[in-house]
């Protein structure tokens, strides 16, 4: 069994947003690449910089299946 992924974009960037502030649409792409099916689920974390957060009720993600 062999079980990979391939993300094409390392980082998202939110530019600079004000508290409370919306950002635009940002993507990127994980492929798996292993020789197994696998079932993909999505979670988060807080992200922090210095004392700011953005908490992880305010991110927004979407998974979409797509056959290649």
């Amino acid at each position: 069994m062999f079980l990979s992924y391939d993300v094409t974009t390392e980082s998202i960037s939110y530019g600079a947003l004000n508290p409370g502030g919306d950002s635009s649409e940002g993507s990127t792409v994980m492929q798996a690449k292993g020789n197994v099916g696998v079932d993909e689920q999505l979670s988060g974390t807080d992200m922090t910089s210095g004392g700011n957060t953005i908490a992880v009720g305010q991110q927004k993600y979407n998974l979409t299946a797509a056959q290649g």
